[in-house]
């Protein structure tokens, strides 16, 4: 498949909002996300959202994750741009600290992204 400016400038926002979500930088975070973005949880454990709809939804959810975990790395281990270049899949894993017990651990994750017209996420 032949990538088009929009497939690559997708693919290349996706990969910057990981680099950003690692820094812990909500702030910045919330920079990709469109005002009607939706943040969906198909496989969340019970009493978990299964979907956050909306920019400010969406960052009160983030915010409150601080202060109960800590970022060091979400390592992308695959990228895969579909052929809707509004598509973008990324599989990463999640190294974190727990801090409430201390712990570390890692996760396996693969988040699709869909973008809007402007490069937001939606």
């Amino acid at each position: 498949m032949e990538l088009t400016t929009t497939h690559q400038q997708n693919l290349q926002t996706a990969k910057d909002f990981m680099t950003t979500l690692a820094t812990g930088d909500m702030g910045k975070l919330m920079d990709f996300w469109a005002d009607d973005g939706v943040l969906e949880f198909p496989f969340h454990p019970p009493g978990a959202p299964d979907c956050i709809v909306g920019k400010s939804k969406i960052t009160e959810y983030f915010n409150g994750t601080t202060g109960k975990k800590k970022p060091f790395a979400f390592p992308i281990t695959g990228s895969y741009p579909m052929l809707d270049p509004k598509l973008v899949l990324i599989e990463f894993e999640g190294k974190l600290q727990n801090l409430v017990t201390g712990e570390n651990y890692t996760n396996k994750y693969a988040v699709l992204f869909q973008f809007n017209e402007m490069g937001k996420v939606i």
